[in-house]
């Protein structure tokens, strides 16, 4: 026989509400719960659970809870309602003609509906009621049987963090936590900071009163309880703590700092950077983390605050003028830092020295104040994960450093390493840092780095800048010396002088044959291909178009790393030559918006 399922809603609000509706029946019908016909079935106060009954569909049913114990007078006979007890039927609903609720009973078995709304009193946790129900069934020598007996039981729901205050702290010092659903029994909570266990020194149900541990890193702040967990979203800045020091105003901080040191700066205008310059010994991890800041509340917020229109933090660590490692979101919301809570960038020390922390907005766009965390300190084990390359534009022969999350060191044997999907050799190995030399007949095109062990990968995709390296030909050449059409396996510098420019390159390619083309930002002062800024004037964001005799056969915008402009990698298809001819690449800036300066590579790619 067929079976039909109807469904309704049960609510539990404040001591407990319960709404439900019904109909569908027979005699093997079955009340479940959220799917569940054998229970107890466990409903948070506030949350909203499925009842269904589920049976033929030719036949009426009564459901419903009670309040109090009573005695219902039926057409079938005198019925009991007792919400104690577990063996008898708690209410019925429309099998007596001259029952108010008569009629709601024998509803199409179509959708959800309502009957009637019980509230119940009592201790809401842990309380429990049962239903069941009453089906008419002409079959069955009494004229109705009951289905299964469910118990449905109240639970505390998961604690809700709403507020961290202040969100940040020293090591050692108090954090007030606001929110809802805490155990009022202060030790039945267990609070973390991260990963790392706080003491909870009061409390009710409301709010919590924490201590920082004396080794707390910042992170995000989750209360578990016995009924699960509240907080922990890395994402949201009002439930974060930052563990920090007293601030310095900017200016007045160390010269060098040697220790943990907190900054409250500001970047007064597009384009501007601050610098802290640290000293650090190699092997240490070298940790950076810039949140925005306002003045006003003392807090740290996202990019939009009382004080900032918009500031969107972006933190660089430089070593002798190149950047080593560098983040702009990989704190909460989309605040930066290196070596913070699940971040992507951690960095190790290569080598003792000075190293300069770089503050500014993102790609240089926005401006306001910001509060800043630097320090050192002993490195946690870490996924491998390239952070950054130098050069990021390489010739074959050319000694790259791999700056590498999760290397200690040792035998360089046991790094296996590849640029593009072509393995080469690890000429060696330092904490946090590989070093490789480019070869000359591996055939290399440009690509991302990617390092394994035996027990580890990184898997660095191609719109990854800090893993890509930019691989060129020894004769590089600029477009003002370019008279003659491009070959496959030449690069090639040039430069957009205004926005609204566009330069084009004929190249002859082979019918049948697949190429590889690549057009990448370059910073003519750090001599490194770059991030771009989408609808930004600059840095030059391209955009790369194949044409044939003025028809555009195939382009790109973003395909490479970055927002870089690439043809032949993972998500862009390779440019398959449709006869044996003259072709142009033409290179321009998207929406013609930016200018500046780029690097061509054309490399035919092998059948």
């Amino acid at each position: 026989m067929e079976k039909a399922r109807t469904r309704t809603t049960l609510i539990l609000l404040g001591v407990m509400m319960i709404l439900w509706s019904a109909r569908s029946p027979g005699q093997s019908a079955q009340v479940l719960v959220n799917g569940d016909a054998t229970g107890p079935a466990q409903v948070s106060l506030g949350a909203t659970a499925v009842l269904d009954l589920v049976g033929p569909p030719t036949q009426a049913f009564a459901l419903g809870i009670g309040f109090y114990p009573a005695a219902i007078p039926t057409s079938s006979g005198t019925l009991g309602i007792d919400p104690w007890d577990p063996t008898t039927f708690i209410f019925l609903n429309g099998f007596d003609p001259s029952h108010p609720h008569h009629g709601l009973s024998f509803l199409s078995v179509v959708g959800q509906f309502t009957l009637f709304a019980t509230p119940f009193q009592g201790g809401p946790d842990g309380f429990s009621i049962w239903t069941q129900g009453l089906v008419v069934d002409p079959t069955h020598p009494e004229g109705v049987v009951l289905t299964n007996t469910l118990e449905v039981t109240s639970v505390r729901p998961p604690p809700a963090v709403t507020q961290a205050s202040p969100n940040y702290s020293a090591a050692g010092g108090t954090l007030y936590l606001h929110g809802s659903n805490f155990d009022s029994i202060p030790e039945n909570n267990t609070v973390k900071i991260g990963d790392l266990p706080c003491a909870v020194l009061s409390g009710s149900a409301h709010w919590l009163l924490v201590e920082v541990p004396l080794n707390a890193r910042s992170g995000p702040v989750s209360v578990t309880t016995s009924s699960g967990t509240g907080g922990g979203n890395p994402d949201k800045v009002h439930t974060w703590c930052a563990v920090a020091t007293t601030p310095y105003d900017e200016g007045h901080h160390p010269a060098l700092i040697t220790e943990t040191t907190t900054v409250i700066g500001l970047v007064a205008a597009p384009g501007e950077r601050d610098f802290y310059p640290i000293s650090a010994n190699a092997g240490e991890e070298i940790f950076a983390e810039v949140y925005s800041w306002d003045t006003n509340s003392e807090r740290i917020t996202g990019s939009i605050n009382s004080v900032n229109v918009y500031f969107d933090a972006s933190v660089r660590i430089i070593r002798n003028n190149i950047p080593v490692a560098a983040d702009g979101d990989s704190g909460p919301h989309q605040n930066a830092g290196i070596g913070i809570h699940n971040g992507k960038v951690n960095f190790i020390a290569d080598e003792t020295g000075e190293y300069v922390i770089e503050v500014d907005g993102f790609l240089g766009v926005g401006f306001g104040w910001y509060m800043v965390v630097i320090g050192t300190r002993a490195p946690l084990t870490a996924p491998l994960h390239v952070v950054s390359l130098h050069p990021n534009v390489a010739r074959p022969g050319d000694v790259v450093h791999a700056y590498v999350a999760g290397v200690v060191g040792g035998d360089p044997t046991q790094y296996n390493l590849d640029v593009g999907g072509i393995q080469i050799p690890v000429t060696h190995a330092a904490p946090g840092r590989l070093d490789f030399v480019l070869p000359w007949d591996t055939g290399a095109i440009s690509g991302p780095v990617n390092v394994s062990t035996a027990s580890d990968a990184t898997l660095h995709v191609e719109d990854e800048m800090q893993a890509w390296l930019c691989v060129i030909t020894t004769d590089l050449r600029s477009e003002s010396l370019q008279t003659s059409p491009l070959s496959p396996g030449d690069s090639l510098y040039g430069q957009l002088a205004t926005s609204g420019e566009v330069d084009a390159y004929e190249f002859s390619a082979i019918a049948g044959e697949s190429y590889f083309i690549e057009v990448s930002s370059f910073d003519d002062t750090t001599g490194r291909v770059r991030n771009v800024g989408f609808l930004f004037p600059g840095p030059l964001d391209p955009e790369l178009r194949i044409l044939d005799a003025g028809t555009v056969l195939t382009g790109d915008t973003a395909g490479g790393p970055g927002l870089n402009a690439l043809i032949g990698g993972a998500t862009t298809p390779a440019f398959v030559a449709p006869a044996s001819k003259t072709y142009t690449i033409q290179v321009s800036s998207l929406f013609g918006i930016s200018w500046g300066s780029y690097i061509i590579n054309l490399r035919p790619l092998a059948p």
